[in-house]
């Protein structure tokens, strides 16, 4: 004998009478494939992005384990290309003595503000590649840095001024 349809079957926004499948209580469903009462259906959601969420850190750190030394290669080349985008940018020799080998080179802040500055943008370490690709992402700014050998940077945080430029200063 064929099924009559009544407004529960047709697509009305009707009410079903359930048993949640997990916890066996009573519930009242909008449609009819609904097997979880909502407090089994927020635990299931949790539990799903938890242990999705663990398993993509275990799946990184495996795949970190057995690619290590590719992978610091790889970060080695990206700090050195970095530098060396930062070196250029920012005229590609000390601004003191001219030193133009980019081992010996290191940015420095004209004003002296640079720990105001890495307290001002706060959180994160703020030094070296990190700071570099801050200011990569801001178009490299001029005014505010530039380029000294490391020799001149510690001369100039000591005395605030570099001996080179004493000497200039005492020869003109």
């Amino acid at each position: 004998m064929p099924r009559t349809k009544t407004s529960l079957q047709v697509g009305h926004v009707g009410k079903y009478k359930k048993h949640c499948s997990t916890c066996d209580v009573g519930f009242t469903a909008k449609y009819p494939s609904i097997r979880l009462c909502a407090a089994c259906k927020c635990r299931q959601r949790f539990w799903h992005k938890y242990t999705q969420g663990f398993q993509t850190r275990v799946s990184r750190m495996s795949h970190l384990e057995k690619n290590r030394e590719r992978e610091r290669k790889d970060a080695r080349v990206w700090r050195a290309r970095l530098k060396r985008e930062l070196v250029d940018a920012y005229g590609g020799k000390c601004a003191c003595c001219g030193e133009s080998e980019i081992e010996f080179l290191t940015l420095d802040h004209i004003n002296g503000d640079g720990a105001e500055e890495r307290r001002r943008l706060g959180g994160r370490c703020w030094a070296g590649p990190t700071f570099y690709s801050y200011l990569k992402k801001l178009g490299w700014p001029k005014g505010d840095y530039q380029i000294l050998c490391y020799n001149c940077n510690c001369a100039k945080r000591q005395s605030k001024i570099c001996p080179h430029q004493r000497l200039k200063a005492v020869t003109s």
